[in-house]
């Protein structure tokens, strides 16, 4: 948050606005608004176009760029000096973020300008170079975004420093340097324990960014780490998406390492959060994915069918953009169960694709194009479509490309061995990253041959038999397909399993999954 002095010399309006501006750097962007109406009829001139400004932001915050153009135009932009520069570089950003980006980059640039010539106060020249900074990366422009953000970060002090820090980041990901933007949310996060301001919104996502990126790049080889431990625990509703997907990634980095408990543990955890449709459609969806990669499959496909009710009550085209692709993930969960459903979100995510605007990377930047391909293949393939094949390998090689090892890896393991040779050579590639780096992750368990035996004693006091059939189960196997395998009648397979349960104390093909922890190639 920007000082707010710059605006007003009048105590009285700023008293009255205390407590909104202490709602907003808590990120309660809702209860900011709420006493910025409540307090509106009791400000001076000054103090009503301090409360303007401060909307403009809230509103820009919740991305509702055409309730903040509608704030602003109410502004008197006859005001002196930097605060009506100021007023113009929101115009101009609310511009920007609802397509209009020539009349809104026109407007920033003259923003800055002004204030320059006007000798408006530092905090203010600071807070429209981060927003000329965020129009270019809005509209994709990553070099100007990047410069933009460089000179900030080299000349600001405070918070506006570490926010520039931030999207130099994010520039650094359009760009595809994914070090350099590990570097640059660190160096934004460093920044932000030294400022006197607070701004929870920014904190906690920075913290995601780290996250997500180091998951993806795989530079935590150790035991998982629990980023959601990190965020902030003060109240605002706009933090809880940022908890949500730092759970997701909780969970996933969980998985990867093959630790059921935590990966559940944190993915559960997330239904504590107040998320939007949306984002409950995405948590579901990892849900459905986790349950189904360590083999529960009545967990998952109730999950699947939950996240396809919740999906089709939804507003996409009102949703925010990032968030539409939890189509894809909905279209990846319910390919293993109900291929019609999965092609239905398949053609909802079509039909709304065209509508997506630029920012937050959506539909343009290449990670995006991996996940599109790497759902859309996994549906072709569920439902016997060669094309299928094509669409994995796609997304598999672009997965490659940018860096996100274990996804390309669990992208050819999909092909399974089928396909053309090159198809085949994605395969074996998938399944020797995974027998490698990630020997006890929930994919592993997957290929054929790499068995889980029972930890200690207990591999001594079951039978070779029942060894066999508890590596089945856990290569997601039914206990009908186990009996197929083996050439057994199912009744015989179901007394190997009561006998496993009394000579192990185990009471259930979960438990028996469970304790399977140890792998052996």
């Amino acid at each position: 948050m920007l000082a707010m002095s710059c605006f007003s010399t009048c105590t009285a309006s700023r008293s009255r606005l205390l407590a909104a501006r202490n709602l907003w750097s808590f990120a309660d962007f809702a209860g900011c608004l709420t006493e910025i109406d409540r307090e509106l009829p009791t400000l001076d001139p000054e103090g009503r176009i301090e409360a303007t400004v401060l909307r403009a932001r809230v509103l820009l915050r919740l991305d509702r760029p055409g309730d903040a153009l509608d704030a602003l135009e109410s502004a008197d932009c006859t005001v002196a000096g930097g605060a009506s520069s100021l007023i113009e570089a929101l115009r101009g950003s609310a511009l920007v973020s609802l397509g209009r980006s020539d009349s809104g980059m026109e407007l920033l640039n003259r923003a800055a300008t002004l204030a320059s010539a006007a000798g408006a106060a530092a905090p203010i020249l600071d807070e429209i170079a981060f927003l000329g900074a965020f129009g270019y990366w809005m509209l994709g422009d990553y070099d100007a975004a990047e410069s933009a953000a460089t000179r900030l970060t080299n000349t600001a002090r405070g918070l506006p420093a570490a926010r520039a820090a931030a999207l130099r980041g994010w520039a650094d990901i359009g760009q595809l340097r994914y070090s350099e933007a590990l570097a640059s949310f660190r160096e934004g996060l460093r920044r932000y324990t030294t400022c006197a301001e607070r701004d929870a919104a920014f904190e906690a996502s920075v913290i995601h960014a780290i996250a997500n990126y180091e998951l993806n790049t795989l530079r935590e080889y150790g035991p998982p780490l629990l980023y959601s431990t990190s965020l902030p625990n003060v109240p605002g509703s706009s933090l809880d998406v940022y908890r949500a997907l730092v759970g997701i990634l909780d969970a996933e980095r969980a998985a990867l390492h093959g630790d059921e408990g935590l990966a559940f543990d944190a993915i559960i955890a997330t239904d504590a959060v107040a998320i939007a449709g949306p984002w409950r459609a995405f948590t579901l969806s990892i849900r459905g994915r986790i349950a189904h990669g360590f083999g529960h499959q009545h967990l998952a496909r109730s999950t699947a069918l939950a996240v396809y009710a919740l999906a089709i009550d939804i507003d996409w085209q009102e949703s925010p953009a990032e968030s539409r692709f939890a189509l894809l993930a909905a279209a990846r969960l319910l390919a293993e169960y109900d291929v019609t459903r999965a092609k239905h979100c398949l053609e909802l995510f079509a039909r709304i694709k065209l509508s997506i605007d630029r920012r937050y990377f959506a539909g343009i930047h290449p990670l995006h194009c991996a996940y599109e391909a790497d759902a859309r293949g996994i549906v072709a393939l569920a439902a016997g479509e060669p094309s299928g094949f094509d669409d994995i390998a796609e997304a598999a090689a672009l997965f490659q490309d940018l860096g996100f090892a274990w996804r390309a890896a669990e992208a050819g393991l999909v092909l399974r061995g089928r396909g053309s040779p090159r198809h085949v050579a994605l395969y074996e590639t998938g399944c020797s990253f995974f027998r490698e780096q990630f020997p006890a992750s929930m994919f592993a368990r997957w290929i054929p041959g790499h068995r889980r035996v029972l930890a200690g004693e207990e591999a001594e006091v079951i039978t070779p038999a029942q060894r066999d059939i508890a590596a089945m189960l856990c290569d997601g196997m039914s206990v009908r397909e186990i009996a197929h395998a083996r050439g057994s009648a199912v009744g015989t397979v179901y007394n190997q399993l009561k006998d496993l349960y009394r000579r192990t104390g185990l009471r259930s093909i979960t438990d028996v999954i469970r304790r399977f922890n140890r792998v052996s190639a």
